[in-house]
């Protein structure tokens, strides 16, 4: 069986994906700010992983802290970079040539949704731990994990409802 081959279609940018790219970016920033400026006042060890309910389950040493920004920072470049290509996509429904544009839209469209996710989840999350280490939180909000995964499923499941309708 011979692969489809995808046309170079460049797509415009609407509204939603202008938002999309403004939440990953801000969240970026924020995750890169957060241990610059409180990296000084933390104690020795901070909370680096937590359980389902959002309690603190292990600890190391607060330039871990550090960890997260550079994953945020990885993680931008590469799905800044992937959309760049949609030709390079694989649609799993096979779509029609005179739907790329269409799939095209809505690939890219999901690719910036799950970046701006991810990296506000990062960004909450060395919050969190900052906000315990200092005492002023005991961990992460219980419904972090519900949000979170929520959001990441809804924007998937979105996708492949509005992929089905164009095939």
């Amino acid at each position: 069986m011979k692969k489809q081959e995808h046309p170079n279609i460049q797509t415009k940018l609407n509204t939603g994906d202008y938002i999309w790219e403004a939440i990953a970016l801000l969240s970026l920033l924020a995750l890169i700010a957060i241990p610059i400026f409180f990296y000084s006042s933390l104690p020795n060890q901070i909370p680096v992983h937590y359980d389902f309910s959002g309690t603190p389950d292990r600890f190391g040493s607060k330039a871990s802290l550090f960890a997260l920004p550079a994953i945020g920072l990885f993680l931008y470049l590469l799905l800044t970079t992937v959309n760049k290509y949609p030709k390079l996509f694989s649609f799993y429904n096979r779509a029609k040539a005179e739907h790329f544009a269409y799939h095209y839209g809505i690939a890219t469209w999901m690719t910036r949704a799950i970046k701006a996710i991810v990296l506000f989840g990062l960004a909450y999350i060395n919050w969190g731990s900052v906000q315990t280490a200092l005492g002023k939180w005991a961990g992460l909000s219980t419904w972090f994990l519900i949000v979170f995964l929520g959001s990441l499923f809804g924007v998937i499941g979105w996708y492949l409802y509005k992929a089905n309708q164009h095939k």
